[in-house]
């Protein structure tokens, strides 16, 4: 408690008002929004410039832009046709941020052994590399890691939370190590 005067005052009214206020007093709405008109980006091709995206070559503008994720059937480290299309697009974006780099992440789902999950997750992170390669990605942008059924995006015992975790997910980063 603080004295002032003949008043006590409590500590936790008397933060939160110094708060409110000196939060209202450094807002100022009209110079917030003209920062933000100068600082758009001007439109140059569509998967760059996608509505809600961040900055430019993040991870977040990735996945806006492009998809971060293919999905595999059961027990199969096949590339469906869906998982093409997204693949090319990831390709198209990676060769115009060409200072990034890639960590691919093979996932399963809880079904079956640690061991076999680990080795079909690996299977089909090893296929998405292969096609980025054959897409023109150069091999020391690229690094897998398996994770089988150690990661689950969704937990439940139903064939819809499965087949999410079947997959695989590209994700951009800046360094070397990933």
């Amino acid at each position: 408690m603080i004295f002032l005067g003949y008043r006590l005052i409590h500590w936790r009214p008397a933060f939160f008002l110094a708060g409110t206020f000196l939060l209202l007093t450094a807002c100022n709405p009209t110079s917030f929004l003209e920062s933000k008109k100068s600082l758009s980006v001007p439109p140059t091709k569509n998967w760059i410039n996608t509505p809600n995206s961040t900055i430019p070559g993040s991870w977040k503008n990735f996945i806006v832009s492009v998809g971060d994720r293919v999905f595999f059937s059961v027990n199969s480290a096949k590339l469906s046709r869906e998982a093409r299309t997204v693949l090319d697009a990831q390709t198209r974006w990676l060769k115009h941020y060409r200072n990034l780099y890639v960590r691919i992440e093979g996932h399963a789902d809880e079904r079956g052994t640690r061991e076999y999950n680990l080795a079909l997750s690996a299977r089909r992170a090893a296929v998405v590399h292969n096609y980025l390669l054959k897409k023109g990605i150069l091999a020391s942008r690229l690094r897998t890691v398996a994770y089988g059924k150690e990661r689950p995006v969704s937990l439940c015992e139903n064939l819809s939370c499965w087949s999410q975790n079947r997959r695989v997910v590209v994700v951009p980063t800046s360094s070397r190590g990933h």
